[in-house]
């Protein structure tokens, strides 16, 4: 009987949005910030409300972690910096661009899929500027589908998942350097 009350629960939210907030709350905790929590909150709850709202609360995410992870490293960004060029300064300060350790193809494959993550940023962003809010929209503006606040939403959570994590990773390995 609770399976079924589960299962329906499941297919009413569906499952991949599920996963997302599972992700999302140990991105938050990770966090541990209140404007970070209310971010993610007004981004998933938006989804379908506000698709607009959503899109930018995702890009704003995005911001958020690269601001939040070049000011722990105290490493320096123009205050009129796009979210892209935050991106990639912050993916620079946590992947070595020389690690020995892998092979070519490894290099080349981690290579295409960080610059994904960096277009990721960028996408996001300009979608945020035409389509999410922000900026000033014509009379003539139409309501957003939903499918791109849940695209925005799902980018913004597979870039900021891998960074944090990255981050974290990191900290743990100083850490423990310390301690050796």
């Amino acid at each position: 009987n609770e399976y079924h009350k589960c299962k329906k629960v499941i297919e009413k939210i569906g499952y991949s949005c599920l996963v997302k907030k599972t992700h999302l709350k140990k991105i938050d905790k990770s966090f541990s910030s209140q404007y970070v929590t209310e971010s993610i909150n007004l981004m998933l709850d938006m989804e379908d409300k506000n698709p607009a709202e959503s899109i930018s609360k995702a890009k704003e995410l995005i911001e958020t972690c690269c601001k939040t992870i070049l000011d722990e490293k105290s490493i320096e960004y123009s205050k009129e910096a796009k979210v892209h060029q935050l991106a990639k300064l912050t993916i620079d300060s946590l992947i070595p661009n020389d690690s020995s350790e892998q092979s070519e193809s490894t290099k080349q494959a981690l290579k295409m899929i960080l610059g994904a993550l960096s277009t990721i940023t960028h996408g996001t962003a300009q979608l945020r500027n035409e389509i999410g809010t922000g900026h000033g929209k014509s009379a003539k503006f139409s309501k957003v589908n939903p499918k791109f606040a849940r695209l925005a939403s799902g980018a913004a959570e597979t870039f900021v998942s891998f960074i944090k994590a990255t981050y974290d990773e990191s900290l743990k390995h100083k850490k423990s350097s310390y301690q050796d």
